[in-house]
């Protein structure tokens, strides 16, 4: 068993195989995991039997707080639903990044994931994320920051968002961001 893996990669791309989750979480101690990047056509196609497999074992993983689900370039014609994306997203993750099929599907996302620190949502054209968008989050996520680009959107929740923390060791002031942490 490999104990000490922190990042999974999981590519689909074409038929799914039975009992793969079980095979998974015997072969990895899932409990370590604090990243998942899910890529492949058949994510990006939303097949439901992948997508309900996906949600058993991420309830598995319960060091997760980054989930990566689908957001290369071929994936960004994507057909997933806030359904399936709120499906496959556990209360522990803190930051997501998906390909979603449009913007009232980023919307709905938004609305039932209320313990993201940080979402990320691709998208095959920038055309996707409006003002209205970003009128409805401003309404409707108060304190949040967002960046628009070419091919994705970036969103920090609440008081976390670009404000650095800041704590003092012994005589000297340290600022950290939400990549760093101390135990």
């Amino acid at each position: 068993m490999f104990r000490k893996v922190t990042k999974l990669e999981l590519e689909y791309n074409s038929y799914r195989l039975p009992n793969w989750t079980s095979f998974i979480s015997t072969l990895i101690d899932l409990t370590t995991v604090t990243e998942i990047e899910l890529t492949g056509i058949m994510i990006s196609q939303a097949e439901p039997n992948i997508i309900a497999d996906l949600s058993n074992l991420f309830q598995q993983a319960h060091s997760l707080i980054s989930l990566d689900i689908g957001c290369e370039y071929e994936n960004r014609k994507s057909k997933l639903t806030a359904q399936d994306i709120c499906s496959m997203t556990p209360s522990h993750v803190k930051h997501l990044s998906a390909s979603i099929k449009n913007l009232n599907e980023a919307k709905l996302s938004l609305e039932q994931l209320q313990h993201l620190s940080t979402a990320r949502f691709f998208y095959h054209t920038n055309d996707l994320f409006s003002n209205s968008f970003i009128e409805w989050l401003d309404k409707n996520r108060i304190g949040s920051a967002h960046f628009v680009g070419a091919v994705y959107t970036k969103i920090w929740f609440g008081h976390n968002n670009i404000q650095p923390k800041t704590i003092t060791v012994g005589n000297k002031r340290i600022k950290l961001t939400d990549e760093h942490h101390i135990s």
